[in-house]
């Protein structure tokens, strides 16, 4: 969160650290939201409570995850290279195996981490919206 917020993309609250750089802000806040987590899932054991958090952490990781995994077939696409089976074979693979990990670990997860890692993202869009719309150039927001 912190670097997010140097880079303008998260609110200024999640830069702001103590004198010896701890992000004291972005510390407390997920804290915050781990104790929500928490209260969410009251009625489980812990052991329950703890396997949701490590599941709701790696489905994180895994959309992005996926995609990268052929965020390097689209730039090049982009820039107008011609991708073929026959050129681009290894990365064709690569990129299909990761993708298919990556579905096939997120439905791993199971149903109700989906959908708390889909309120989070959704969650999440007005602070990407924020961060966006504050580095675009003026001249930019008024079109």
């Amino acid at each position: 969160a912190r670097a997010a917020a140097e880079e303008k993309v998260f609110p200024p609250i999640f830069s702001k650290t103590t004198k010896n750089q701890t992000p004291i802000s972005g510390l407390i806040i997920s804290s915050l939201l781990t104790t929500l987590l928490i209260f969410f899932n009251y009625s489980e054991s812990l052991q329950q409570q703890f396997q949701n958090m490590i599941l709701l952490s790696t489905l994180s990781t895994l959309f992005p995850y996926a995609l990268c995994s052929i965020a390097e077939l689209v730039i090049l696409k982009k820039r107008g290279v011609a991708i073929s089976w026959n050129n681009h074979k290894k990365l064709i693979l690569i990129s299909l195996f990761g993708l298919l990990f990556s579905i096939g670990a997120i439905i791993g997860t199971g149903p109700k981490t989906i959908l708390y890692g889909l309120l989070l993202l959704i969650a999440g869009l007005p602070f990407y919206y924020w961060g966006y719309r504050k580095s675009l150039p003026v001249n930019e927001l008024t079109k």
